[in-house]
């Protein structure tokens, strides 16, 4: 779809604050996931909210399993250097020269966990918990994206997004917005990606690991954000699950997350 652009306001879309700095641009999918091109211009986040974000984008980088799949994108560092995050109380690394899909473990991490030793030597499988401590984390920076996205065009001002972003900025730990990961079923044949009118750009996104659909379920605007080989799916208009039919009748299975909406998941 093409997109009539805003230009910057300086009023935060946060906080709707005009009064605070604005000093610096926002990578709408963190940097530290190789997103090096898709960036919000200065004035449209604060930076108090911009300190927010990073605070949960470190958290969901360093320990949830896009720690893993960041070192199995090969993702360097502004440094430099590989990608290191520790996840399931491993240390992944990434390993550059040898392409994607190419992980190392600390030595000490495969001596603890000899089943983990065993999968990585003899390429099989290995299971990692699904629901951890950090899904909520996982839950904001999803919204994060979806709202820095869409409120820099036109297109989108139908949508109320007001409650996703008082959401993504809140210290309030108890409240939860559910997300989903994509199992199976062929998402493409019901998302469209943002980057569908460039070849060039949507090549460089999915060299980078990752790519943002969007679709409109039940009057609701849902976002599926694609990275490495894990698919996830968020409304940001709404924290229900009465959009999640519209997989159904798609033949998409999903699990909910965090593990409160577990009992949401596809049949």
């Amino acid at each position: 779809m093409p997109f009539g652009i805003k230009k910057p306001t300086f009023k935060c879309i946060f906080c709707n604050l005009t009064k605070e700095k604005f000093s610096s641009k926002k990578h709408i999918v963190p940097h530290s996931l190789g997103n090096n091109f898709l960036i919000l211009d200065k004035g449209w986040v604060c930076d108090k909210c911009n300190n927010k974000c990073s605070q949960f984008e470190s958290k969901v980088i360093n320990h949830s399993i896009f720690g893993m799949l960041r070192a199995v994108n090969g993702v360097i560092t502004k440094k430099g250097k590989p990608s290191r995050s520790k996840a399931y109380k491993v240390h992944w690394n990434a390993i550059p020269t040898l392409g994607k899909n190419s992980i190392s473990v600390d030595k000490q991490d495969l001596e603890d966990k000899p089943f983990l030793k065993n999968s990585l030597v003899n390429g099989s499988a290995f299971i990692l918990p699904a629901h951890t401590k950090y899904d909520s984390y996982i839950s904001k920076l999803l919204l994060k994206i979806g709202v820095e996205f869409v409120s820099q065009f036109h297109n989108f001002d139908s949508f109320d997004i007001n409650n996703a972003k008082r959401y993504i900025i809140s210290e309030n730990n108890n409240e939860i917005w559910p997300y989903f990961i994509i199992q199976t079923g062929n998402i493409y044949l019901h998302f469209i990606s943002i980057f569908k009118n460039s070849k060039y750009i949507h090549s460089h996104a999915l060299a980078s690991g990752f790519d943002l659909y969007f679709n409109e379920i039940d009057k609701q605007l849902i976002l599926c954000f694609k990275y490495g080989f894990l698919k996830f799916a968020v409304s940001i208009t709404s924290n229900t699950c009465n959009w999640t039919k519209g997989l159904d009748s798609c033949n998409i299975r999903y699990v909910g997350f965090p593990i409160d909406y577990v009992n949401k998941s596809s049949n």
